[in-house]
């Protein structure tokens, strides 16, 4: 018997107690004149449609519903534990999805051709025999019944008498009955467990099984850290199937539904967190916890928002290196797939990946090879290493901007102890996992995080960003540039919230947070005279508290270091100093501003050029290419002349006077370098 056939056979049950209140109806008053034929439903019309059920009034057919059997139907009654009253009641409100001939039925019992669906008086007068009835009645359709709160019927806005408001039965509820996979209509995953439970999910399943005031099972990770198939172990010890909500992808609105079509099916729903929502969207989810799993990313809020609640933690955290390494080669001994050994210790210690996010990037690196199944694949470190940086992908919106150019240590331009300075940090933060981790250094001191954060100090040009693009290519991992005019908001705990998502994006995708101009948020904390002054240092407060826990690599950039809070410079590993450029140096930008493509005519006085002017190597850059622009304009090649004048337009934007002997010495007019101001 299909799904459909077994609720078509409880439909006779249904029309016993309808033709009843047809009868009764017929001998209290005619409901009907032939005139309005057209505008009303007729008696004959009724009569034909209840001969079409096979019902005579001989036949005396119980009046409540069956729930023998183990069709779709009597899994409902027994999963929302429903009694002989609200089985009826439920039924009648399906009838009109399951048979066309009720809707025409009730609009013939309501006298009213408009009103095609069961109503409060409608179910009163069906079974309503007395007022105990009635009052059973009542109480099954208000708002804080079992068949309203569970979602399973719903009511109509009531827009008149509350006695005639309609009511039916939820979409998915129809669904299910019908055959179908309401989780799937409500747009949740299937979670299956590819294993069987381990112990502690045995243990957590008995645990919740025996609690009657049923905690709430937190489990807190990243993305891939085996988060999803412990809630699917522990579900399946609990004899039950899983089905994942992702807030990312579906609204806290939705969750109505996601329970409903959970308890249909009886499974038990996974909320997945990747991003911690706001207060409101939080305690508008944690309310109408029962028996949720919450799979989150950030433990912390959702705890505090718990509070007073029982509730069962487990933490997923990702592998160590070592751990990481034995992950990767057992992923791509699986897939046959071929590297040197060195690449496996390459990416085990640069991307800190759990073992669902390393067996992704095995796949991607087949792919991305064209190597058909069940061949042995070849690959390099380079494409194991850039299917790994694939993963690592975050989007920060309108919070942060990937910078995309890549120099490397031979572009920079920097005196010898800046550049070692600078290697040492790229070096530690290639090294964090191995030294935090195998070696057992973040367990000294407080503990906190495993980060390493450095200050870039240095006057505007002096090659602060170019050398954290460097860094970046240098670890191997994505450069975010952090917009301070995004993330500051005048609007109390929206700042904080921007930090939140930045800093557990960077986190999960492993980035390089590089906040320029940082003089902004990491400023120092100012004295407290109104509760503007307040919030400020809240907001200081908690940044200093996100960059202490942040597991990743972080670079303040300030032109001033001593506006930096010295909170934030005692917990900085690095502070480096970016002082303008020397002679030596100045004459080294230039030679490295124009490429090798660019049109020179005649020669290009190297040392004259960093000799006269001193000039940031971002002040270099900038006037080497208004060099190149003015030269165009002329249709020639790139002359002293046009370099000396866009040098001279470059001071005058800062303040600063050129020398009229150097501008005579190239035969440059002092006309028209910036507003017709003349030196």
């Amino acid at each position: 018997m299909t799904a459909e056939q077994e609720l078509r056979s409880l439909l006779p049950r249904l029309d016993v107690v309808i033709e009843r209140e047809v009868f009764r109806l017929r001998a209290r008053y005619q409901l009907s004149l032939d005139e309005f034929r057209g505008l009303y439903v007729s008696d004959a019309q009724i009569d034909a449609l209840l001969r079409q059920s096979g019902i005579t009034p001989d036949v005396t057919v119980p009046p409540h519903v069956s729930v023998e059997g183990q069709g779709r139907w009597a899994q409902l009654i027994q999963r929302f534990s429903l009694d002989d009253l609200e089985s009826n009641l439920l039924l009648l409100a399906l009838a009109g999805d399951i048979d066309s001939r009720y809707p025409t039925l009730f609009a013939y019992l309501h006298d009213d051709v408009t009103h095609r669906k069961p109503s409060v008086d409608l179910a009163l007068r069906l079974w309503g025999d007395d007022w105990k009835a009635r009052a059973a009645i009542r109480d099954a359709l208000s708002p804080g019944s079992r068949l309203i709160k569970s979602g399973l019927l719903e009511m109509a806005p009531a827009s008149g008498a509350i006695c005639q408001t309609p009511f039916s039965v939820a979409p998915l509820a129809v669904h299910f009955l019908l055959g179908l996979d309401a989780r799937q209509v409500a747009g949740l995953a299937v979670e299956i467990a590819e294993t069987g439970p381990d112990p502690d999910s045995i243990a957590v399943a008995a645990f919740l099984a025996a609690e009657e005031d049923q905690p709430v099972l937190v489990l807190a990770g990243r993305d891939g850290t085996g988060r999803r198939a412990f809630a699917a172990q522990t579900a399946a010890a609990l004899g039950q199937s899983a089905a994942v909500h992702d807030l990312a992808l579906r609204t806290a609105d939705d969750l109505g539904k996601a329970r409903l079509a959970c308890r249909l099916h009886g499974a038990r729903l996974i909320i997945l967190a990747n991003e911690t929502p706001g207060e409101a969207v939080l305690s508008q989810i944690v309310k109408g916890l029962n028996r949720d799993i919450l799979a989150v990313a950030d433990c912390v809020p959702w705890e505090r928002a718990l509070a007073g609640r029982p509730r069962v933690v487990r933490w997923f955290a990702i592998a160590s290196v070592v751990e990481r390494q034995a992950q990767w080669k057992a992923a791509l001994r699986a897939a046959a797939i071929r590297v040197p050994n060195t690449a496996i210790d390459q990416v085990a210690t640069r991307f800190k990946l759990s073992q669902g996010l390393i067996e992704r990037t095995v796949r991607d690196v087949r792919v991305a090879s064209l190597a058909p199944a069940g061949t042995v694949c070849h690959a390099n470190a380079a494409k194991l290493i850039d299917a790994a940086r694939a993963q690592c992908a975050i989007n920060l919106g309108h919070l942060a901007t990937q910078v995309s150019a890549r120099p490397g240590w031979d572009d920079l331009v920097l005196p010898p102890g800046v550049l070692e300075q600078l290697r040492d940090f790229a070096s530690a933060a290639a090294q964090r996992d191995r030294v935090f981790g195998l070696w057992g250094m973040g367990e000294v001191g407080r503990g906190v995080g495993n980060g390493v954060a450095a200050l870039f100090s240095g006057a505007s040009g002096t090659g602060k960003t170019m050398s954290a693009a460097v860094i970046a290519r240098a670890v191997g991992l994505d450069l975010w540039r952090i917009d301070l005019s995004s993330v500051v908001s005048k609007y109390i705990g929206e700042t904080e919230k921007n930090l939140d998502r930045i800093f557990t994006g960077a986190r999960d995708g492993d980035a390089i947070l590089f906040f320029d101009e940082a003089d902004a948020l990491f400023g120092k904390r100012s004295e407290v005279k109104d509760a503007h002054d307040r919030y400020a240092n809240v907001e200081v407060a908690y940044l200093l508290q996100k960059l202490e826990e942040y597991d990743g690599i972080s670079i303040l950039a300030s032109n001033f270091s001593r506006n930096i809070d010295q909170a934030f410079v005692r917990r900085l590993n690095y502070i480096i100093e970016f002082p303008l450029p020397d002679e030596k140096l100045r004459q080294r930008l230039w030679r490295k501003a124009f490429s090798v493509q660019a049109p020179i005519k005649g020669e290009i006085d190297h040392a004259y050029l960093g000799g006269n002017f001193v000039l940031s190597g971002g002040d270099i850059r900038s006037a080497a290419l208004d060099a190149a622009f003015l030269a165009a304009g002329d249709g020639t090649g790139i002359s002293m002349q046009h370099i000396i004048r866009s040098v001279s337009r470059q001071m005058l934007k800062q303040g600063r006077l050129p020398g009229r002997s150097d501008l005579n010495d190239w035969g440059v007019s002092s006309h028209g370098l910036s507003n017709g101001a003349a030196p």
